[in-house]
């Protein structure tokens, strides 16, 4: 390396303002760089300055510097942090020492998108066995890297023991892929939160994990896994949801299950020697909008009556959750008069449709017409995608000077 000498030029790299909101520009200045002869600057050159073996290159993560050879470019960071950079100048004949300095960037949370936790879909596994968890779907719409996962178990505190003293463990529980195991059968909801390199936190995503005792697989064949009929908590081996004295796990024409977000629990009971098959819970059978109005706390469910009688009728009741009633019940698919899937609210009519008691909404159904979705009246097979419904509030109108505000329940 060539020693300085007396008569090198100086540079001098200065910017402003420092501590500058992520994603706000930066103003370098290099105009203060000189030559002790008195020699005019004739080139600048900016640079990064990063350990390559533990820092990521700037720009590769949207750092970028406007003109790395004007005097007075513009630096500008996405990330809160700090950023190296260094200035060199020539005055023609001879080099300057780089100067090298640190730029701050504050986080900037008007400018953030938050991320978006991701933690996976329910599971079913087996006592005693261990499995693991899958955050790496999780990401930021700004681009930004996830820096930290956190996950918890959630209970109600009121009414439920911890799930470590039942038995279940959390490996790992910072990483994107932590290990968890039970020792018993169970039920759990765990969540999971993501932040972001500019320290954006996440909404928590949940998921609820079901612990299933290895003698219990399917007894019945009405698609729902025995884990998932033993009650809400998974544990109850008796669980009667519709109140006939045998086990829902055990025959054909009950179904209990949670629904799509695996925060409700609800039974369908079929009857007159029909029975239940391909039942499945749904988050929208539309895969699109839903009708306007309404909310669908519980989602959808789609299930498959089989044996029904093409000359007659059809019955299914839901069972909903103690104190729970909804308005209207709604139906996705195909009618006798649009062949084109479409959402239909299927009220009793005198023919089909269903009644609503309190939590208790019974489903009439006919072979072939309005509510099964094959529409086929001669197979004896009713095919039923739908879910309950609960009309939206009408808008209360402020009160002529007067104040208000509004208080919306996420359950």
């Amino acid at each position: 390396m060539e020693k300085p000498n007396a008569n090198d030029p100086v540079a001098v790299a200065a910017f402003s303002p420092d501590n500058a909101p992520a994603g706000e520009p930066v103003q370098l200045d290099g105009t203060g760089s000189y030559d002790p002869d008195g020699d005019a600057i004739s080139s600048y050159q900016w640079a990064w300055e990063f350990d390559p073996d533990t820092e990521t290159f700037p720009p590769a993560f949207g750092a970028f510097i406007s003109d790395y050879n004007s005097p007075t470019p513009v630096l500008t960071s996405p990330y809160a942090g700090e950023l190296r950079v260094s200035l060199t100048v020539n005055d023609g004949t001879r080099e300057s020492a780089s100067d090298v300095i640190t730029i701050h960037f504050s986080d900037n949370p008007a400018t953030n998108t938050l991320p978006i936790a991701d933690a996976g879909g329910n599971q079913t596994v087996v006592v005693g066995e261990s499995f693991q968890l899958d955050g790496t779907g999780s990401y930021d719409p700004d681009g930004s890297p996830i820096v930290s996962y956190e996950w918890h178990f959630v209970w109600d505190e009121d009414e439920g023991t911890s799930p470590l003293a039942l038995g279940a463990s959390l490996t790992d529980w910072q990483t994107a892929t932590p290990t968890f195991a039970c020792t018993r059968p169970g039920r759990f909801f765990l969540s999971l939160v993501v932040t972001d390199s500019r320290r954006g936190e996440s909404e928590p995503d949940m998921i609820a994990i079901t612990i299933q005792d290895v003698t219990l697989q399917h007894s019945d064949a009405d698609g729902i896994a025995d884990a998932d009929e033993l009650g809400p908590d998974g544990i109850s081996a008796d669980y009667d949801g519709n109140g006939d004295g045998i086990p829902d796990h055990t025959q054909p024409g009950v179904a209990s299950f949670h629904t799509d977000s695996g925060l409700e629990y609800v039974t369908l009971a079929s009857s007159g020697g029909t029975f239940l098959s391909d039942v499945e819970p749904l988050d929208n059978p539309s895969g699109s909008g839903l009708p306007g109005g309404y909310t669908f706390p519980f989602q959808f469910f789609s299930y498959t009556i089989n044996n029904a009688d093409p000359s007659g009728s059809a019955t299914v009741t839901l069972y909903l959750p103690d104190g729970e009633t909804m308005d209207s019940y709604w139906k996705y698919g195909p009618t006798p008069g649009n062949a084109t899937p479409h959402w239909y609210e299927f009220m009793w009519n005198g023919t089909t449709g269903a009644q609503i008691d309190d939590n208790v909404i019974t489903l009439t159904f006919v072979d072939g017409q309005r509510g099964d979705s094959d529409l086929d009246g001669t197979n004896g097979v009713i095919v039923d995608p739908g879910g309950p419904a609960l009309s939206k509030p009408a808008p209360v109108p402020a009160s002529d000077g007067g104040s208000g505000c509004f208080v919306n329940s996420l359950f």
